[in-house]
């Protein structure tokens, strides 16, 4: 079997099984990041995507102050944040637990544009059959591409619920 067949049949399996696996849903997420004197605090809405078992996409948009501390200055911010991130569920007895690890990108209308590494953990508590509660928790390190913000650390919160399919 040729390298191109071999990876075709890979990833229709993987398609296939993660047919029966897709799940998505949506919640409430808090953004907090430091950055040397300039802090930020956010809050608001995200959503998520399974296509894969081991795979999460999530779009936030969130709004909050960004301050910069020893000039005491603070502005509104909005931000969009889009991660990906790979996960390895531990099924428990009604619950999913599962650590996270990606990357993600946050677009400030500051303008500041970060690309952040993402690690963490989360679950998933079964309500009922299709339905769940997820949560995680998240932290970052937020490498800043353009803008004024620098580099620095960030955790985020997220709760949600989601369907399975």
């Amino acid at each position: 079997m040729t390298k191109r067949a071999l990876l075709a049949l890979v990833l229709l399996a993987l398609l296939a099984g993660g047919a029966s696996a897709f799940s998505f849903g949506g919640g409430l997420v808090f953004d907090a990041g430091w950055l040397g004197s300039q802090d930020h605090y956010a809050f608001g809405a995200w959503g998520f995507v399974d296509p894969l078992p081991f795979l999460e996409l999530s779009v936030g948009l969130l709004g909050g102050t960004f301050e910069r501390g020893h000039w005491d200055e603070s502005a509104t911010l909005f931000a969009m944040d889009i991660s990906l991130l790979g996960k390895l569920p531990f099924y428990l007895g009604g619950m999913d637990i599962f650590p996270l690890l990606g990357v993600g990108g946050s677009l400030m209308i500051y303008p500041v544009l970060f690309i952040r590494p993402k690690f963490g953990a989360g679950a998933d508590l079964d309500i009922r059959r299709n339905l769940f509660i997820r949560a995680s928790v998240l932290g970052s390190y937020n490498f800043e591409v353009f803008g004024g913000g620098g580099n620095g650390f960030g955790l985020t919160t997220k709760v949600g619920i989601g369907s399975r399919r």
